[in-house]
């Protein structure tokens, strides 16, 4: 219980539960962003398992470059098969990423 001056005695909520997860995001109003977090999540493990430790460190890191994300991957897949290509970075030659991207 607090006390304020107006309204006098007041009950805080000391936990707030939700009954499934589509409530939770529902309430939040993140229901579509976790969606494409997923999607994207799944389509970086798909690609490369070795991304599932970036991706726990680093969640927002993927909301950020969500409209580029599919260009990252390709870049990530080209640097695994190229680990030292000995070139600028412009000079990269990888289909459907344009190298303002870099």
């Amino acid at each position: 219980m607090i006390s304020h001056r107006q309204l006098g005695e007041q009950k805080i909520p000391a936990t707030l539960s939700f009954a499934n997860e589509a409530i939770f995001l529902n309430y939040l109003s993140k229901t579509a962003e976790f969606m494409r977090f997923q999607a994207l999540t799944q389509q970086s493990l798909e690609q490369d398992g070795l991304l599932l430790d970036w991706l726990i460190r680093y969640p927002f890191k993927v909301m950020q470059y969500a409209e580029v994300w599919p260009q990252l991957l390709k870049v990530c897949a080209y640097f695994e098969t190229h680990p030292q290509p000995d070139c600028y970075i412009r000079q990269l030659d990888i289909k459907g990423v344009d190298s303002q991207i870099y």
